[in-house]
């Protein structure tokens, strides 16, 4: 969907089996999760698109994206949140005792995120890194010695999990140009605000509304401040989406 490819894995057992195989494999594994925001933002930046299309899983999150495909008559794809992934793998990392990494976050999202998830799971090892630094549009941290600190921190924690809580396109793009230098990962993915749900500074939308397609609405009511982003998503989208040559 516009010029981005995206996966249908069918369920979540399939999915399940997909990340067991990353964790196995002998080299690092992006996953990306393109949301109808996420996907007019490579519609209008090829160089966003191509750092999509670069995934080794593009699985489709929001309502929107099935909606649309409803109405053009094709497949409805299996959709998951990355945050609902992020989980995923970290039920994982706790069962193998893999240890994770938590990259991003403001205000220190992260180490909460992290330390409230530890003490429920003592099996799990998270380390935070960066909840307090500051990158720019292209996913590069702005300060050069902290992107030293960065590098240092995963390179000695050795994470085999990373989850990037920068939001898009940053999140995607930081992965993109990182992928390859930490032998120890073999799983990244970008997971937009988990890290303040994880905290418990934010609260997430009730399971019914998730399940209705309806999560916008509830960030909408917490965040008024989000309503041109989620106007792009609900409206936006679907008008060039149903436009789009299918293909």
């Amino acid at each position: 969907m516009f010029g981005v490819r995206l996966d249908d894995t069918g369920s979540r057992d399939v999915l399940v089996e997909r990340l067991l195989g990353f964790l196995e494999g002998a080299k690092a594994h992006v996953i990306a999760t393109p949301n109808p925001e996420i996907l007019l933002l490579a519609r209008e930046h090829s160089a966003y698109r191509d750092v999509l299309s670069a995934s080794d899983l593009n699985i489709p999150d929001g309502i929107g994206i099935k909606v649309v495909r409803y109405l053009q008559g094709r497949k409805r794809p299996f959709r998951m949140a990355g945050i609902d992934i992020g989980e995923l793998l970290l039920d994982m990392a706790h069962a193998k005792r893999l240890p994770v990494l938590f990259l991003g976050g403001q205000d220190g999202a992260a180490t909460s995120a992290a330390d409230r998830i530890t003490k429920a799971r003592t099996n799990l090892k998270i380390f935070a890194a960066a909840d307090d630094a500051e990158f720019n549009e292209s996913g590069d941290v702005a300060d050069a010695e902290e992107a030293k600190r960065i590098k240092a921190a995963i390179l000695q924690t050795k994470p085999v999990i990373v989850l990037v809580g920068l939001g898009a396109p940053k999140q995607e793009q930081w992965i993109h140009a990182n992928r390859d230098r930490f032998p120890s990962v073999r799983v990244f993915i970008g997971v937009g605000g988990a890290f303040d749900v994880w905290s418990g500074r934010l609260r997430r939308a009730p399971k019914v509304m998730r399940a209705l397609g309806l999560e916008w609405l509830w960030r909408l009511l917490l965040e008024p401040t989000r309503f041109p982003r989620i106007f792009r998503a609900v409206f936006v989208f679907p008008l060039y989406a149903l436009l789009e040559k299918k293909v």
